[in-house]
Formats: structure tokens, sequence, C-alpha cells
């Protein structure tokens, strides 16, 4: 897949990021700053996303 071609729906709309941890707990962020920088990477800005980031590895 070519993020490029679909950068029209992603650049300058809100991204929503889920994640569930260990315990089943949702967690929820949204992405109001994403960019294209390659064909197959995003670059993710959220100020709050401790969670959802914890829980994705």
């Amino acid at each position: 897949m070519n993020l490029f071609e679909y950068k029209d729906l992603i650049v300058g709309k809100p991204m929503h990021i889920a994640t569930v941890n260990k315990d089943n707990n949702p967690n929820l962020s949204v992405a109001s700053d994403v960019k294209v920088i390659e064909e197959n990477k995003l670059v993710i800005s959220v100020n709050e996303m401790v969670n959802t980031h914890f829980n994705s590895k």
C-alpha cells in the first residue's frame, strides 16, 4: 500500500488510535497532526497518548 495515494484522506484529518490493555480496558487517542513521510510511514503527533502507546507494545 502506498500511503501517498491516500494522503488527501490522511493529512489534516483527525486519526483515531485505539488499543486495549491486558485487562481489556480500551484507550483511545485522537491525533490531529498526521503527515505522510514515506509511502509506508506516517508521523503521528498526539499530546495525550501515554496509555495508548504503552498498550501497543
